[in-house]
């Protein structure tokens, strides 16, 4: 069942109607016999085509959400990764060396202040 689906997402005019499921074989037949379809989907390719099905071939439009859904997630994952791989690449290297100091320990005692919170005078 999931070849059918991704044959049917890549090209839904090569696809036998006897095969599909029989919920979709009418939307499939109203496809293949439209010829604007079939020049939208010669010019802009697979991933575009789906935007330009009709909101009645409903069944038609979920199956591609499916499969299209499944590429989106894959592509930001890797977006991420390779925005992590520019991060860590030489581009990094080229930033500027912070030197550390170390605290002076010995400096803060001495500028220690105390701090009274709440009523300047206590009463017993």
């Amino acid at each position: 069942m999931q070849q059918f689906t991704f044959e049917l997402f890549s090209n839904p005019f090569a696809v036998d109607v006897d095969s599909t499921p029989v919920d979709s074989q009418m939307e499939l037949i109203e496809v293949q016999c439209n010829s604007a379809l079939k020049a939208k989907f010669d010019s802009v390719g697979a991933a575009q085509f789906y935007t330009f099905v009709p909101d009645t071939l409903a069944q038609l439009r979920l199956q591609a959400a499916r499969v299209l859904s499944m590429f989106g997630s894959t592509y930001l994952c890797e977006q991420l990764f390779s925005l992590m791989k520019i991060n860590k690449s030489p581009h990094r290297t080229r930033l500027p060396q912070r030197r550390t100091l170390p605290p002076r320990l010995t400096n803060l005692p001495q500028k220690k202040r105390c701090q009274v919170s709440g009523s300047t005078s206590s009463s017993k």
